[in-house]
C-alpha cells in the first residue's frame, strides 16, 4: 500500500460516480447513491467515513451521499464525531454489534455507541437505521435490538 492509496477513492469516484449519478437523474430513479466505508479486510478502495466523505464533496453531486456503517467505523478505529462533519451527506446508517458483527443488544462493551448517536441527533439526522447482523436466533435478537436502539436514540441521560 504505497504513497497513492489515498488518492485511489477520488480517482475512482470521479470517473464513476458522475456517470451513475447522471444515469440516475436522466433515469428518473428518484434515488441517491450511498458510499459505504467498509473495512480493511473486505476492501481496498474506501475504508473510513472520513475517505467516504471526502469523495462525496469531491464529486460534488446531491445524489451522491454516505452510508455510514458503525460496524466498519468500530473495526478501523474511527471517532464517533466524524459523522459530526458529514452531516449533511448521509444518507443512511447501519448498525451492529463490532465484536461478534451480530444484533447489538447492549452498549455496555462500546463504549462509541453513546457518543455515535448522541452525533447522530446533534446532526439532526432523522433517517433510517437499519441492523446488518448475523443472527441464528432472529426472533430471539430482534426485539432487544430494537429496545437498544431506541435507548440509544433517546437523548443521553448526562
Amino acid at each position: 500500500m504505497g504513497d497513492h492509496e489515498p488518492q485511489r477513492p477520488a480517482v475512482i469516484g470521479f470517473e464513476i460516480l458522475p456517470v451513475v449519478a447522471s444515469g440516475v437523474e436522466t433515469r428518473g430513479y428518484g434515488m441517491v447513491i450511498g458510499i459505504e466505508a467498509l473495512r480493511k479486510p473486505e476492501t481496498n478502495i474506501v475504508n473510513s467515513v472520513a475517505e467516504a466523505l471526502r469523495l462525496a464533496r469531491e464529486v460534488n453531486d446531491p445524489r451522491v451521499r454516505l452510508n455510514v456503517d458503525f460496524y466498519h467505523l468500530a473495526f478501523e478505529n474511527e471517532d464517533p464525531d466524524v459523522v459530526l462533519p458529514a452531516g449533511p451527506l448521509i444518507a443512511h446508517v447501519q448498525i451492529s454489534d463490532p465484536v461478534q458483527r451480530g444484533f447489538p443488544k447492549d452498549d455496555a462493551g462500546e463504549p462509541r455507541y453513546r457518543r455515535f448517536f448522541d452525533n447522530l441527533r446533534k446532526i439532526g439526522y432523522r433517517g433510517r437505521i437499519s441492523v446488518e447482523a448475523e443472527s441464528k436466533d432472529l426472533a430471539g435478537d430482534c426485539g432487544p435490538a430494537l429496545q437498544f436502539l431506541k435507548r440509544m436514540s433517546a437523548p443521553s441521560p448526562d
